[in-house]
């Protein structure tokens, strides 16, 4: 695998299929998909994103992402659990979700403001 925490490298060597490096990605992937499949069962939102390096690294990752977010959800979603495509980015992303929301919604809105 690696011989320091680098992120960088490790999703390097998850690209090039390193199972070491892989399965450590699914371990995380394991751990997260319980809080997923609460997600799916308290809010039922048609899609539920999630974003997590390994799956930027190595995208087949997303099939065993969705297998294990069903084996927790009750009962197992016909929804859709997709990779996020915004790679490392997705925290700036989010930080602005609220802002863009705003603007996609009431774009005249903004404009006529900016005008006065």
């Amino acid at each position: 695998m690696v011989d320091r925490p680098d992120l960088d490298l490790l999703m390097a060597r998850a690209a090039d299929g390193d199972r070491g490096a892989v399965r450590l990605f699914e371990e995380r992937l394991e751990s997260i998909a319980p809080a997923a499949a609460l997600l799916l069962d308290v809010l039922n939102p048609e899609v539920l994103v999630v974003s997590e390096a390994g799956l930027a690294a190595v995208p087949g990752l997303g099939a065993h992402l969705r297998a294990q977010v069903s084996a927790h959800a009750r009962p197992a979603p016909d929804r859709l659990v997709a990779a996020g495509s915004f790679g490392l980015d997705i925290l700036a992303v989010a930080a602005c979700a609220g802002v863009l929301d705003s603007v996609f919604q009431r774009p005249m809105e903004l404009r006529t403001a900016r005008a006065s």
